[in-house]
Parts: C-alpha cells; structure tokens; sequence
C-alpha cells in the first residue's frame, strides 16, 4: 500500500484551494464575455446591420446553443439576410419551444424568446416556399395574441392571405427569362437600385461596400457601357445612401439618405462632368418623416415620391407633385387608387408615363413587397394595381423593379454564386398567347365589416367608354364573386341602398399574360359620418349569450383607441339575437348584448355618456333565421347574434386616421426609455442612484396610488439605449427594461383605470333620447336629466358605492319596463 505523504495532501489542498478560487472567477469571466458581446450584437441588429450582428449572436449561441433569446435573435438575422434565409428555420423552431409573454428584449439575462418568434418562423416557412407550415404558424401566433395587439392582428391576417395568394401565383406562373448584368467583369459586388436616364444612356446604381454605400456612374458609348465610376465623393454623401432616378439626359440625379430620425431625397446636378454635392430636395417634399424614394416622369414635368407622412392610407404612400415655374415641386397629392394601408415603395413610371410600377405589401401581395403595375386611364385614374405574377414576385421581398419597356426591366436579384449578394439582371417577361378570356376574381367587404347580403347589392361590368353594363355578377354571402372578360378597359361597381362606392378600374391589356385579375371591392356606410371610417367587424355572440367572446374583445380595442384618441366621438351601440325566442325575451338580450360592450370599453375610460344604447331584438335581422324550405339556418342565425356599432362626431371636420397599421411597418420614430422599476418590483434607493449617476441625469417617479413607476433616459433609438440598459441591469435592477415612452404612457393610464375604477360611484342609466322625456313616463322614479355635448338627453337614477349594489336595482328596474337601462360609472 502506498504511503500518503504530508506534501502530497499539502499539494491537493492547494489545487482545490486553487479551482474554489479560480472557478467564479472563469464563470465572471465568461459572464462578462457574454453581456459584452450581446450588447454588441444588440447595437448592430437594432441598427439592421444584421451581416455585423450575424457573427456575434453565432458566437453566443456556441455559448449557450439553448439559449432560445440568442436563437430568436440568430434566426431574425439570417431572414433579414438574402440568399441564406432557410438558416432561420432550426434557430426559430428552437426559440418557439420556450416563450416569454414579459420577453425583455436587449437585456442579457433574457434567456426565452418573445411570441413574435411564431410570427417570424411564420415568415421563414413563408419565404422558403413552406406554405402551408406558415399558415399553421400564422395561426397559432394569432390565436396567441393578446387582446390589445390589434396592430399584429391584421397584419398576421395579411400574411395569411399573402399565403393563399403564393399559393394561387404559384401554380400559374408566367414566363420569363433573366440574364446577369455585371458592371464589374472581374470581381463580383454587391449591387442594387439600378437607374437608367429617360434616353437609356446613362446608369447610376448602388454598390453596398464592406464599410459603406458606394454611388457609381456608367456612359453607354457605341452600345457599350463604361467601366463603373465611384462618385460617392463627389455627391458628398456617406451613411446608408442609395441612387432612386435620374433625369431624362442623365443631368439630375435623385438619392434617398438616411438620416438616423427620418430619411430624405437628395439632389444633384451633372456639371462639366462632374456631380455637384448633393442637396436636399425643397420642403414640399422633404420633411421630418420618411421620404424613401423618388423619381421623375420622362418629361422632367412630374416627380412620385413615397412618405409616411400623416394623412396618408397608412405606412409609406406614393405620392405625385407638379414642377412649378420656380423649379420647386407642389401640387402634391396622394395617389389614393395605388395606395394601401401599408406600405409602398419604389414608384417609377414608363417613358410614356401610362404606366406605374411599384411595390408593395397590400393589395394582392404573394408575401413582403410584390411588384404591381397601373395603368393610367383616360379619365386621368389608375387602374387597379396588378401584381406581375411568379417568379418575379415570390413569397419573399421584391422591393425594386425599373422598367425599361413593357416586357423589359432591370432587378436586384440574389446572386446563385455569392448567395448574399445582390446583382443586377435583365428581366424579360416572354410573351405567350393572350388568354381569350380573363377571369376577374373579386373580394368585396363592407367598411363598417357588417355581413354581406347578396340579394341587396349588385355588381356590374361596365365597359369604360360606353358605360355600357357588359354584365351582371354573382356575389356569395362571403363576399366573393368571379366574372370571366375579354382584355379592356371595364369599370366594377357595386350599388346598395345602404352602401356606395367610387367604379373600380380594371384595364387588361391584349397581350395580358396571365389568367386571372384580383380586385377588392369596399362599400363604405352611408351611415357613417363623412370623413369618419372604422375597421370593425360586427360583434357575434354565441347562441344565448351576452358574454364577449375573445374575437369581439379584439374589435373593440379598435374602438376603444378611436374614442381614446378623438374625444369628438360618440358611439351609438345596438344589440342584436335571432328570432329563437320570445320577443320579450330577445329585447332582453340585446340589451344586455349592447351593455357588455359598452362596459367593457368603460371599465378601460371611456366616458360612458358618449354612449346611446339601444336593445333591437330580433327587429333588425342581416341574414335568413331560416332555410327557403322552412328549416332552420344555424349559419344565418349566427350573423343576427351580433353587437352593431354607429359613430357620430361633435365636430364634422375631424378626420380619423387608419387605427390598423402594425406598428412593424411603419419607420421608427418612436423615442424610447429605461423603465426601472414598475409595481411588484424590488428595488433600492442606491440602486436608482446608481443609475442616475450612470446616466448623469435624474430618474422620474410616477406613483398611482401604492404603484410605483421609476424611468430614466429619454433614446431616439433602442440601439444606443441597449448597452445602458445592460449596465443598470447589474445595478441590482434584474427587471429594468426597455419601453417606448408611448408603452410607458398606456401603462400608467392602465394603472389609473384600475385605481379608479377601484374607487367608483354607479349609477343606473334608464334611457337616452334626442328630444327631452316627460317625467311621467319614469313611473315614479326622479330620474336626473343631463344633456350631453353630443345633444342627447340622458336619464341616470341613484348613486352607489358599488356595481353590484347598482345591478341589485337594475334587474327591479328592467322588470319595470325599462330593458335598455345599464348600469355606468359616474365617478
């Protein structure tokens, strides 16, 4: 047996002395590895940079490969980086399996993902062609959404339609021939934006170079064009700059910058061969928004432009503005046939200027931005947009398409050798025999989204010049209808008692090489005030209840953010049933049907004397309670179990801006903050000086009566505010986060409601009505009148401590003959 000596026990003491020591050391070491190169990859991701952010987020997943945070972030670089978007599968599939709804985003220590990763693993299946996987994500990313997310509801609703559609273009697919066009024979360069002058002999186009955007020039000489020229130096721009179009001799150039806050168009002029330092164009076009593209008409005489402006249908519009005789651009105005309520982009007209190219997300897009065209029609209107078919359009981005004939245009397309690179190509659509007959698809909704009922709406086909009906069309209870033509100029109308519309414009060409035309048809409410528009579908209830269901809560948080924000308004609800049911019973119900809509939007602040509440029974029905053979119609009794809503306005010249944009659509010019502390927080008072010392300014504290909120900072963008956040973070702040001082906003004033509604009086309203109401018709009660703004009389009875105190007199009180009354918040 071997003899353990004192200097050997003396050795392993001192190595296990050694790895106590040494381990939290490694450990603190590698922490502090991690939170280094996580902010940084946060600052490059935020700053869309994602080719920089790419190698730090795989270094952190080599750290920690379960990280499901560091997986979201790897797959949303890899789906924001041509040519490679497939890698964003497994990443995505891995975040999905541990999902935070109270996902931090930019703090190191979040180690889940948030729910949006459903919504870009979506994408991901989307893009690499996986369609049906992607509407399986879309929908269970739907069904997660929280009731107040509204913005990505329409949006994932977009994207589900956008799935369809791949689906309807890809299997018709047209013709089409490509040919690589490389400025640059001997060394291959990330190219985009290719712009040619109106007599095709000069090009300016964008080179994205390792550390910056290059501009370079090309001179066709003898049908040839010349070596690239970099005249970055002389535009003087630098920063994320691109080329949008030139004049018709190649003398006036157009670039978009960005300028961090906003993005602007810029001008420069061609003088003795050299580009004059670009300038910004005249305030009528530029302004503290985003201005993303510009181009002129051949003739020099008109200019498109996109904006996000306010007054626009939403996200990024086209517009058009006249040369005036000073040289500057006005007259401008939006083109309201093109545009969608989300974006567009790249606006470029044909040489002959009847035809507009553009891309967009809305209209009949197969996914992201498609490629449509516009004809110009006689009467000076654009014909519906039409979108130029797969494969030029895929269920990815197709952001740009300049035209050089009607078959002909050059495209930044993904190369197949240098799969991350964009290169220049010739697209030529190949004709083929024009189809005798077109089919016209259409979609048609109503703006106040109430069920359609064919028997009163009618659709015609008229031609254009004539105006003569060519025919008649179907339309189902769902909205659809199809009408087979041959190639013209037709005008689509619908015509209602209830409802009217401006003639839709669907111009086919002889040559059309595609077999169907989709067109979306909107009748807007007569009832609705002029310049007042809601996007709400009707409320449904199940059979025999008043209870919201999760699909009506997601249309009144529409309403509630319109009456947040125009005060003007005033709702009138009414409550629907079928015919099940005595009628005493039915008025009963719709009653308490209109009831549980208004509480729910009063019980979030809104005044509840900007209501009128009305119980219509089974008086008002829109669809067939029974079959033609007598039997009963479960479907049609379905759409009569319904809350409807009317919108008025004390003030006619309010206008309502589209409450439906995903906020992910819009360019960011949100400023942004660092909440430190919020209610259930544990915090100390040296861990918020801490912080202000970090920041060398004072936090603010917003209390709600035992609630606390601290923040401090104000950030115009999350990219610098990342590295802060992650230093407060160790300040023993574990849950300090990053919010946009809107967020914060809405959390404070939900805090409020909550208190207040804590410390409530009721009151039973017992009935409205525009003209004042004899005292004898309230059977004893002394009810207190009051007139509202909107010049209804109201009738409130009682004052109590609590809702339910006021119910208890409420069901007396219906029994009494009052079955609208509802008790509301007074105080």
């Amino acid at each position: 047996m071997k003899r353990i000596t004192r200097k050997k026990i003396h050795t392993w003491v001192h190595i296990i002395i050694l790895t106590i020591v040494a381990t939290p050391i490694q450990l603190s070491a590698q922490s502090n590895l991690f939170k280094q190169t996580f902010t940084d990859a946060e600052y490059f991701f935020l700053m869309q940079d994602y080719q920089e952010a790419l190698p730090l987020y795989q270094k952190l997943f080599r750290m920690d490969s379960l990280n499901a945070n560091v997986n979201f972030r790897l797959g949303q670089c890899y789906l924001n980086i041509s040519g490679i978007k497939s890698k964003a599968i497994p990443h995505l599939e891995k975040a999905i399996q541990n999902i935070n709804p109270k996902y931090n985003e930019g703090s190191y220590k979040e180690t889940q993902a948030p729910p949006l990763a459903l919504f870009h693993l979506g994408e991901a299946y989307m893009v690499n062609h996986n369609l049906d996987k992607a509407l399986k994500i879309f929908t269970e990313f739907k069904d997660r959404l929280d009731i107040k997310d509204v913005y990505n509801l329409d949006y994932v609703n977009q994207q589900i339609k956008a799935c369809e559609n791949a689906k309807q273009y890809i299997s018709k697919p047209i013709n089409i021939q490509t040919e690589r066009f490389n400025p640059f024979p001997e060394r291959n360069k990330n190219c985009n934006y290719p712009v040619l002058s109106a007599d095709r002999n000069t090009m300016v186009f964008t080179v994205k170079e390792k550390f910056y955007s290059a501009i370079y020039q090309c001179i066709k000489e003898n049908e040839q064009w010349s070596t690239p020229k970099n005249i970055t130096l002389e535009l003087g721009v630098e920063g994320e700059v691109y080329s949008t179009a030139l004049n018709n001799d190649g003398t006036v150039l157009l670039l978009f910058k960005n300028e961090i806050t906003s993005g602007n168009i810029y001008y420069s002029n061609y003088v003795n061969g050299i580009w004059q330092p670009a300038k910004k164009l005249n305030s009528g076009i530029t302004s503290k928004d985003w201005e993303t593209f510009a181009s002129f008409s051949a003739d020099g005489k008109q200019l498109l432009f996109t904006s996000n402006k306010k007054g626009g249908q939403g996200g990024l519009d086209i517009y058009i503005a006249d040369r005036m005789d000073n040289g500057t651009w006005g007259n401008i105005r939006n083109l309201i046939e093109i545009n969608t309520p989300y974006n567009e982009e790249s606006p470029i007209l044909s040489n002959d200027g009847k035809t507009l190219y553009f891309s967009s997300q809305g209209h009949n897009s197969m996914g992201g931005f498609d490629i449509f065209y516009s004809q110009l029609l006689p009467n000076n209107k654009w014909s519906t947009p039409i979108n130029l078919g797969y494969p030029i359009n895929t269920p990815d981005n197709e952001f740009y398409y300049f035209p050089i004939d009607s078959t002909t245009a050059l495209m930044p397309m993904v190369s197949k050798d240098l799969i991350t690179f964009y290169e220049i190509y010739r697209v030529e659509i190949k004709p083929k025999i024009a189809e005798t007959l077109v089919e016209i698809i259409g979609k048609l909704t109503l703006s106040d989204n109430a069920e359609i009922c064919p028997d009163s709406i009618a659709i015609s086909l008229k031609d254009t010049e004539s105006r003569t009906i060519q025919s008649n069309i179907v339309l189902s209870t769902n909205g659809d209808f199809k009408i087979k033509t041959k190639p013209g100029s037709y005008l689509v109308e619908a015509t209602s008692k209830n409802y009217s519309m401006n003639p839709v414009s669907v111009f086919i060409p002889e040559n059309f090489n595609q077999s169907i035309v989709p067109i979306e048809l909107t009748l807007t409410s007569n009832i609705i005030s002029q310049g007042l528009a809601l996007k709400l579908n009707t409320i449904l209830f199940d059979f025999d209840s008043y209870a919201l269901t999760r699909e009506s809560k997601f249309e009144l948080e529409k309403v509630f953010r319109l009456m947040e924000s125009y005060p003007e308004l005033y709702i009138e609800v009414c409550g629907h049933t079928d015919s099940k049911g005595s009628p005493a019973y039915n008025l009963k119900l719709s009653s308490k049907r209109a009831k549980s809509i208004v509480e729910y939007l009063v019980y979030k602040g809104i005044n509840e004397r900007r209501f009128i509440v009305k119980g219509m029974g089974a008086l008002s029905c829109i669809a067939s309670n029974v079959n033609p053979d007598g039997t009963d119609n479960p479907a049609g009794r379905r759409f009569n179990r319904r809350g409807s809503i009317r919108i008025f306005s004390g003030n006619k010249s309010v206008q309502i801006d589209d409450i439906d944009i995903p906020e992910n659509l819009k360019p960011n010019d949100l400023t942004y903050t660092i909440l430190l502390a919020k209610p259930g927080d544990n915090f100390t008072p040296e861990s918020i000086k801490k912080a202000e010392k970090e920041l060398d300014t004072y936090s603010k504290r917003t209390d709600v009566g035992a609630a606390t909120y601290i923040n401090i900072g104000s950030f115009a963008n999350k990219s610098v505010a990342i590295p802060i956040l992650n230093k407060i973070i160790d300040f023993d702040l574990p849950n300090a986060m990053l919010v946009s001082e809107i967020e914060l906003a809405r959390l404070i004033k939900s805090e409020q409601i909550t208190r207040f509604n804590s410390q409530s009086l009721f009151s039973v309203l017992l009935m409205t009505s525009e003209t004042p109401i004899s005292k004898a018709t309230f059977k004893g009660f002394v009810p207190t009148e009051e007139k509202g703004k909107d010049g209804i009389y109201r009738y409130y009875f009682g004052a109590f401590n609590s809702k339910e105190i006021a119910q208890s007199q409420l069901e007396k009180i219906n029994v009494l003959g009052f079955p609208n009354a509802m008790v509301v918040k007074i105080k």
